[in-house]
């Protein structure tokens, strides 16, 4: 499932303008508020004023235009679940995201590599972009030491600091299409 978050924001001050953003980060807290406002996509600006409904109208192209955006996403995750890949590229594909030379050096890194290739054989899309996509970032999940509980592995994976390694494999089978 794909989640994009429209947030609204507000100063509480009648001062200050409410601005409206999409984010791929659901806000539980002050953290993911600040991850969201990093990751922010989109951020419109309404202040109560004479211009209020006509601004309102650049509120509902931003959401017009974040619905495309997300059936773009969509799109490329269809796109990597249909593209097959052979051993070989599979091999290539997770060296390069746990940035492992022929010999697979690296502290920990050939244990990821080992269980990434174990998910691989047993994930439901094996033998495709999406099913390599989804053995290298499920050792973000179970193999990750950022959190001692399952919940706090994914949240590392999704708003903290696996999330630019998420991201990176993500890109590197994109770039394989």
């Amino acid at each position: 499932v794909i989640k994009r978050y429209w947030t609204l924001t507000d100063a509480l001050d009648g001062k200050h303008a409410r601005s409206s953003f999409a984010s791929d980060v659901r806000i539980v807290c002050a953290n993911t508020l600040a991850q969201a406002n990093r990751d922010a996509a989109g951020r419109k600006s309404l202040r109560h004023s004479a211009g209020f409904e006509v601004r309102s109208e650049a509120w509902r192209d931003m959401i017009v235009n974040q619905s495309r955006l997300l059936e773009e996403q969509a799109a490329s995750f269809r796109a990597l679940a249909q593209k097959q890949i052979e051993a070989a590229a599979l091999d290539a594909y997770q060296r390069e995201c746990f940035e492992m030379g022929d010999k697979g050096e690296g502290e920990g890194v050939p244990k990821r590599f080992s269980f990434a290739v174990e998910r691989h054989d047993n994930d439901s899309a094996r033998g495709t972009l999406w099913g390599a996509y989804n053995s290298a970032q499920a050792t973000l999940q179970w193999m990750d030491r950022s959190g001692a509980t399952t919940q706090a592995r994914t949240d590392a994976m999704f708003f903290g600091p696996a999330m630019a390694s998420n991201q990176a494999f993500l890109n590197a089978a994109m770039a394989r299409l």
